[in-house]
């Protein structure tokens, strides 16, 4: 929502700096109402809906935090634009107002930066929730420097590069995600009852609920799991050698440990002891860990028994389509794009963006979301 701002009250509360103004700004744009410039920011972050309640809101809180930490040095002029920003309930609608112009960001410093994401956790925020909305207060910042409302050599205090616009790819994301529907009916197929089908659903269920890769599956030992603050995590070394911990999810928890006891193989954080090993005919174990090829046979058995892929050819299931159901399942539910990239082991977000079939946007962690 604009404010009208008078020619007083914006020459008290916008720093000036004629040099600069001589060599690239435009008054005009500085003195324009900053709901403009957050619109703007809102519109390049990404379409949905979710990502624009999430700008709307890391950008009002940041105003509200200027205003806090800028109190005692505003001028009185400055109570026409005050709350800097302010939040309130339409209906089911919550409905953001932002009073200032536009130039009031050449008074942010580097420590306002700082100081923002400390003063998100001590209000409640959590560590991720936090870094998210202070990457979304620079991101503002950027496109403030885009559109010449603070300077270059301002921007590069800040730290804050002009704001491009990323390049839309018009590639189809490959694979197949399942509905959640189509998750039920595979869990469902197989059957519990023997050991073996206790061994597959916890394999499935590395992949549908850990997003785990097929290699990443067959590796895993006893002795990669680990408690912290009461609950289990997973240790997984995936491409590159590069290790994460992927929390363990309640359901692939009770599967994975409703097998190790049918098995006898152990207990998890005990020993070194391969997690899945072969079985054979008549429910004997074998002493050789499963491999790549035989995960990978048994989510397409599984998938043609669901009756949601052929069992041969190139439309069958896929370990990997498991692992970007996962993906997307915790995404879809509200886990941020940085989550689903820490839990997928992706070194950059922009292939987690593409992986799970979105535009890249920057929104506990992500195996939290996932719920079919």
């Amino acid at each position: 929502m604009a404010i009208t701002i008078s020619p007083q009250v914006y020459s008290e509360l916008v720093p000036t700096d004629p040099a600069a103004e001589r060599a690239a700004l435009a008054a005009e744009k500085r003195h324009r109402p900053i709901s403009e410039l957050i619109e703007k920011a809102v519109s390049l972050a990404g379409a949905s809906d979710h990502t624009k309640r999430a700008y709307r809101e890391g950008i009002g809180l940041f105003l509200q935090y200027l205003e806090a930490v800028w109190d005692a040095e505003l001028p009185p002029s400055a109570a026409a634009v005050r709350p800097f920003a302010e939040k309130r309930k339409e209906g089911r609608r919550t409905v953001w107002t932002y009073r200032p112009p536009a130039g009031i960001l050449a008074k942010v410093t580097p420590a306002d930066l700082l100081g923002f994401e400390a003063w998100l956790l001590e209000r409640g925020d959590s560590r991720s929730t936090a870094e998210m909305r202070g990457y979304i207060a620079r991101t503002f910042l950027a496109v403030a420097a885009a559109d010449n409302v603070i300077t270059p050599m301002h921007a590069n205090e800040l730290g804050i590069k002009p704001y491009r616009p990323k390049r839309k790819r018009h590639q189809k994301p490959v694979g197949r995600r399942l509905s959640k529907t189509e998750v039920q009916a595979l869990r469902s197929t197989v059957n519990t009852d023997t050991l073996k089908g206790k061994r597959d659903l916890a394999i499935l269920d590395m992949m549908l609920y850990l997003g785990l890769r097929s290699e990443e599956v067959a590796s895993i030992t006893t002795g990669d799991f680990v408690q912290d603050l009461g609950r289990w995590w997973l240790v997984v070394k995936g491409k590159g050698d590069r290790a994460r911990k992927v929390k363990v999810h309640d359901a692939a928890f009770l599967s994975l440990s409703a097998w190790l006891d049918a098995s006898g193989l152990g207990q998890v954080g005990e020993s070194e002891a391969p997690v899945f090993v072969g079985v054979l005919k008549g429910g004997r174990l074998s002493n050789t860990p499963i491999n790549t090829a035989v995960i990978r046979r048994l989510v397409a058995e599984y998938g043609h028994a669901a009756g949601i892929a052929p069992l041969h050819g190139k439309g069958r299931l896929s370990p990997h389509d498991l692992r970007r159901t996962a993906a997307r399942n915790a995404f879809d539910n509200g886990a941020s794009l940085l989550l689903v990239q820490k839990m997928l082991g992706h070194a950059s977000p922009q292939t987690t963006a593409h992986y799970i079939g979105i535009e890249e946007t920057p929104d506990k962690t992500a195996v939290d979301f996932v719920r079919y």
